[in-house]
């Protein structure tokens, strides 16, 4: 197994589906695993990783779900028969009279 990864990546953002989410600036953190069987011929590029959870992110989303699934569909176009782990966090989310480090979605799949 070889495994390729970039964890951490910052996005600030404004998104959300409530009303306080969309009114302020959000701070995401996004971990992107590429999991190989063996290692690959080319391997990714960390920076193409970082650059692709951030173009993204900037095409606009409500939900982090949204924003997950277009991460996964451009990394199927490029790393096709691996697997990707991706995670991405909400940092003290804007809820009304609610105080909460991080919420977020976690996922693994075939690309």
């Amino acid at each position: 197994m070889y495994t390729v990864f970039a964890e951490g990546i910052e996005v600030v953002k404004k998104a959300g589906v409530y009303t306080e989410e969309s009114l302020v600036e959000n701070i995401f953190k996004v971990d992107i695993k590429l999991i190989f069987d063996k290692q690959p011929e080319k391997i990714p590029d960390y920076e193409v990783l970082c650059d692709m959870v951030i173009a993204n992110a900037h095409k606009g989303f409500t939900w982090i779900e949204e924003w997950a699934d277009k991460i996964y569909k451009e990394l199927s176009q490029h790393y096709a028969g691996s697997r990707a782990q991706i995670r991405i966090k909400k940092i003290n989310p804007a809820f009304a009279a609610k105080f909460v480090d991080a919420v977020g979605i976690e996922f693994e799949k075939e690309l």
